[in-house]
């Protein structure tokens, strides 16, 4: 199935067609078709752009700059829920800002906003406006950027069936309204929207995903990317993710996204046993040391690579299980004892 996908994770609020794919209970694959412009270009004929056939599909991440106030942000209030789907991108294939273009499962699924097909794309008028006729005009001023952000918020309360999404500065804010017209909304309030199955629904199993997410959540904190010292690293996080599961442990939220928590659910923490087992099957042994009553873990390959971790935090009903899990040796200093 074809549908429009609107980026909010860049300015440019880039525009694509897709085909869309599902997985069951899991989210959906997106594959590029082409880029048909941005927001600005779709609603430059009368600040209005009319779709009468296609899905459309909003990523909600939106944009934050880290040395400026230039922003995306996607306002859609939860009274209108029930007038769109919300559920999780695991899978693209061909976008110009992949590193690689072929199918792969995303370590950081991306939330989306599924919209019916009818849904139309305006532009709302703020004082960011440059066009002619009797509407607001160009006017840079924080305090005005600000009275538009609260005029949007404001604009999603009041039309809870439409999504907003807002690109400014800190002088300035324009925005966009996605909706489709009111009697849709009337005679189908509720809606729902069946995608084709996903012919390579292997690739985005729970078990592919969340090794997905562990191997992103490891290559991000490497500056080389050594495949072998990698799963080490992996081993590692297998075990406190593990060890979370009913002691307290934060480690789940701390190394897998809150988009991937979302969408594998309580699975993780059996999923992080099996891929355990599986690691340790490879020859990857847990190893610790006491210093000042510390626990300092690290995993161990029989071929005697080792991959450091540090000092581990946590509750202490957690360090004690990852502890239990470890062979404990070389105690360093304090009043730890080997075992």
């Amino acid at each position: 199935m074809t549908a429009l996908f609107v980026d909010s994770f860049t300015r440019e609020i880039p525009v694509y067609t897709v085909s869309v794919t599902e997985i069951p209970e899991t989210g959906l694959v997106l594959r590029l078709g082409a880029h048909v412009g941005n927001l600005w270009q779709l609603t430059a004929e009368n600040n209005f752009f009319e779709n009468s056939e296609l899905p459309v599909i909003v990523a909600t991440r939106g944009y934050s700059a880290q040395s400026s106030a230039g922003h995306v942000k996607v306002l859609a209030d939860y009274h209108g829920e029930q007038t769109r789907i919300r559920t999780h991108v695991v899978g693209i294939h061909g976008f110009h800002w992949m590193n690689k273009k072929s199918l792969r499962a995303l370590g950081n699924p991306m939330e989306i906003l599924v919209l019916r097909p009818g849904t139309n794309i305006r532009s709302v008028h703020t004082h960011a406006g440059r066009g002619s006729g009797p509407y607001p005009a160009w006017h840079s001023n924080p305090a005005t950027a600000d009275a538009a952000a609260m005029a949007l918020e404001i604009l999603s309360e009041i039309r809870p069936s439409s999504v907003f999404i807002a690109e400014g500065q800190s002088d300035y804010v324009q925005a966009w309204e996605l909706s489709a017209q009111w009697d849709q909304y009337r005679d189908n309030p509720e809606f729902c929207i069946e995608f084709p199955a996903e012919h390579r629904a292997e690739m985005f199993t729970p078990a592919k995903l969340f090794e997905r997410a562990l191997w992103y959540r490891g290559t991000k904190s490497v500056d080389e990317i050594d495949v072998h010292e990698t799963r080490g690293l992996l081993y590692i996080y297998c075990n406190l993710i593990f060890a979370s599961g009913g002691t307290g442990g934060d480690w789940p939220k701390s190394l897998l996204s809150d988009s991937m928590r979302a969408v594998l659910g309580d699975e993780i923490f059996s999923l992080a046993g099996h891929m355990m087992t599986d690691l340790s099957d490879e020859g990857w042994t847990l190893h610790g040391k006491i210093a000042y009553d510390d626990l300092y873990i690290e995993a161990m390959h029989e071929d005697g690579l080792t991959r450091s971790w540090g000092r581990l935090d946590g509750t202490p009903e957690m360090i004690e299980v990852v502890r239990g899990a470890c062979e404990m040796h070389d105690v360093a200093s304090g009043n730890g004892e080997s075992e």
